[in-house]
């Protein structure tokens, strides 16, 4: 993870990695590491009776109160409203806003809008490709080794589709065109 961390590459953490991790964690965890933890908590086994038995650690007081409710009273007294009047101004101080319209909530879901050109205006700002211009790019696209298969296999397909267009779109030619000079 540091390693990840220094060279700001992912952090790839495998479910086999936390396996391997956990048993190596719990194969240290020693016998005297188990016995010391219950001492500490006051399970110890009485070397006479050989009975486990629970004496509170020394550093553990007794709560001052008489109920749990009084001890979080202590912890936190503002928590706790005493009176109902209180209970009833217990958000006075918090700032609000108005109520909203159901206009104003989906306006603030809905992505700005964008204006929108019409068809005269797109139709005027693009110009389109001649069908040679358009089989030159195909072929400058094809010899790009920089696509995956699947791109390149759609650029193939399309440039297949100008091909058989082209070859559709021409006039058949007659012998004599040939020995014209």
């Amino acid at each position: 993870m540091l390693y990840s961390l220094d060279t700001k590459t992912d952090f790839i953490f495998l479910l086999l990695d936390a396996i391997v991790t956990l048993k190596s964690s719990w194969d240290s965890v020693t016998e005297s590491n188990v016995v010391n933890c219950f001492k500490h908590v006051g399970f110890v086994i009485n070397s006479e009776t050989n009975e486990a038995e629970v004496i509170p650690p020394s550093n553990l007081r007794e709560p001052e109160c008489e109920n749990i409710f009084d001890c979080l009273r202590n912890f936190f007294p503002n928590a706790f409203p005493e009176t109902f009047s209180q209970v009833v101004e217990v958000d006075e101080g918090i700032p609000t806003t108005s109520s909203r319209s159901d206009d104003d909530i989906i306006a603030s879901v809905l992505p700005p809008a964008i204006d929108e050109p019409d068809a005269n205006q797109i139709s005027q700002e693009i110009e389109v490709p001649s069908l040679q211009e358009a089989l030159k790019a195909g072929k400058i696209l094809q010899s790009n080794s920089a696509f995956d298969e699947v791109h390149l296999s759609n650029i193939v397909s399309v440039n297949d589709e100008l091909l058989s267009y082209s070859l559709k779109s021409q006039k058949q030619c007659k012998i004599t065109d040939f020995f014209k000079s």
